[in-house]
């Protein structure tokens, strides 16, 4: 009976340390937001961000690199599909979502599958459905947004 009371209290005083995050990283750097909060947020705040398993970080031009990984590597080619199939494929997806007006977005796309979005959109909601939509399609590795509301 004493060693389990001895565990139980170990195990308590040991785990009131666990609500403590403690990281190299800058506070700003973990903190989770939502897509469109970041997107919001880069307007005056330098990042990075992480929403919802992304990492967003600003371009020194002012735009936006939003990836699966912070370890995305421009190098690596994609394999299986090509450039033109993968904007075509990016524009489909715009075009039957009701909150995107495809023609108003410009889009590149580079062989590592690094995909560029520019143009206007309604919102910041708008743009992060955009963004999203784009990760999503088989190929894209990363979207640089230069996408205004």
């Amino acid at each position: 009976m004493k060693l389990t009371t001895f565990f139980v209290a170990c195990t308590a005083i040991g785990g009131a340390g666990c609500y403590h995050y403690n990281s190299a990283e800058p506070t700003s750097a973990r903190q989770e937001v939502r897509i469109e909060d970041a997107l919001v947020q880069s307007r005056s705040a330098s990042g990075p961000w992480r929403p919802s398993g992304l990492f967003i970080e600003k371009l020194p031009d002012g735009g936006l690199r939003i990836t699966h990984g912070e370890h995305w590597d421009a190098r690596i080619p994609v394999r299986g599909v090509s450039n033109a199939w993968i904007t075509t494929k990016v524009k489909s997806v715009f075009a039957t979502d009701a909150d995107i007006h495809a023609f108003d977005i410009n889009i590149d796309t580079d062989d590592s599958g690094l995909v560029t979005l520019r143009g206007h959109v309604t919102s910041p909601l708008t743009a992060a459905k955009a963004i999203q939509d784009a990760l999503g399609v088989q190929g894209v590795n990363a979207v640089d947004s230069y996408l205004t509301w």
